[in-house]
């Protein structure tokens, strides 16, 4: 956040352009190409996963993934994923914003636009029925903070023009007035947030959990015992 901008970074996290978020580490995969003829940004053009800011075993999102997560929602058999009268004919992004977004934070701090049923600023203890808690932590373009606490922007690893410009990037996000979960393209210069995703080669380690019966029926060279292991 620029200087200023003091925001609850325990809540909101930080703000990443994408050369910091996805060019930080090099991965398994390398760079295939590295242009910095482009003042804009670099452009650098890589296969496969990129890990980025995120830790070992996770990835910064591409555009496909953020498609992938926002089709799921959208098709989805739970009726508490799309809120409003959704067509499948409409875009898979529509509909699906207040189950995305966090179940407080959202504020209204422009006069002309309102809150409506559907949107992540009407009732918000009905939001998140996803889980996945986007909260409002704005947005930085051209040096300038804007958005906190009525949307969020989330990066991919994902850019436009990789063989010839890399200045832009495609993102999702979601705003306060708006039941959809919107996809646009921005500068590589602009801080949004990163949401990092687990590698399909990570899976998730659960640890076993070990519960124990009393001792009964004591005798002099006998016991009854047991547990369960989970």
């Amino acid at each position: 956040y620029p200087e200023g901008i003091s925001p609850d970074v325990t809540k909101y996290g930080l703000l990443y352009n994408w050369c910091a978020a996805v060019d930080t580490f090099n991965t398994v995969y390398g760079e295939t190409s590295l242009n910095q003829d482009y003042h804009n940004a670099v452009s650098v053009i890589f296969a496969g996963n990129r890990r980025g800011i995120c830790p070992q075993g996770w990835h910064v999102p591409s555009q496909l993934e953020w498609h992938i997560l926002s089709s799921f929602v959208f098709y989805n058999d739970n009726p508490n994923y799309k809120c409003g009268s959704c067509s499948i004919w409409e875009p898979e992004t529509h509909c699906i914003a207040k189950a995305l977004a966090s179940t407080d934070g959202w504020h209204d701090f422009y006069s002309d636009y309102e809150s409506y049923d559907c949107t992540p600023g009407y009732s918000q203890n009905s939001n998140n029925a996803t889980g996945f808690s986007a909260v409002p932590a704005g947005f930085l373009i051209n040096g300038t903070s804007e958005g906190i606490g009525y949307a969020t922007y989330f990066l991919s690893s994902s850019q436009y023009g990789e063989e010839d410009w890399g200045g832009a990037s495609p993102h999702y996000g979601i705003s306060y007035w708006q039941d959809e979960f919107g996809g646009s393209d921005c500068s590589k210069s602009s801080g949004l947030s990163v949401r990092c995703i687990r590698d399909d080669n990570n899976p998730i380690i659960t640890v076993p959990t070990v519960t124990t019966l009393p001792v009964t029926d004591i005798a002099h060279t006998s016991v009854t015992c047991g547990g369960n292991i989970t």
